[in-house]
């Protein structure tokens, strides 16, 4: 919910990954933004610019822009905050690392051991519905990835369910089926 209102006024959280969510002892589930502490470093993208070390949950699009040292490459920042959501998601449903998921040397993604958690995930017992709405996220295409206003829709039980948007099962365009908004 807080991420689709700060999108809703027009704010990008740019740093969304397994590291700034926290789980209270209720089960209450808050994303938190470190950069809080360095705001000169307001994205996970540009602490990895600033710190050849620092490794986060880019996009796709990022992550080649990563690799041409772009300061402030053009990209969609809600497309890009949805998709580290998608791979937060994944590495807390089957508690791995997001970093099984790039090749930072040549900034590719890794879409076989991505496609391998979503199975995973259903096999574990998640809900088909869950796991093609969390492969939409992870979508190569940012296009094509739905956005947090659409993701408030799928937790809403009264609203248009996403599955209506969602088709195929696996990440875009790479073996399980065919992902896209219909």
């Amino acid at each position: 919910k807080a991420l689709a209102a700060l999108q809703g006024i027009g704010i990008n959280h740019l740093d969304v990954q397994p590291l700034n969510v926290r789980v209270s002892d209720s089960g209450e589930i808050s994303l938190i933004d470190l950069n809080v502490f360095e705001p000169q470093l307001n994205s996970g993208y540009k602490k990895m610019l600033a710190n050849y070390t620092y490794q986060s949950p880019i996009s796709p699009e990022l992550a080649k822009a990563y690799i041409r040292k772009e300061m402030d490459p053009p990209h969609n920042h809600e497309k890009a905050d949805v998709w580290s959501f998608g791979i937060t998601m994944i590495c807390a449903s089957t508690v791995c690392n997001f970093r099984e998921f790039y090749d930072f040397t040549y900034g590719n993604i890794l879409t076989d051991k991505i496609n391998e958690r979503l199975t995973q995930m259903s096999q574990m017992g998640y809900s088909n519905y869950l796991v093609k709405c969390v492969g939409n996220m992870v979508n190569q295409n940012p296009d094509y990835r739905p956005t947090f206003k659409d993701l408030l829709n799928f937790l809403n039980p009264t609203a248009l369910p996403l599955d209506n948007k969602i088709t195929g099962f696996g990440v875009w365009g790479l073996g399980f089926g065919v992902w896209g908004l219909g």
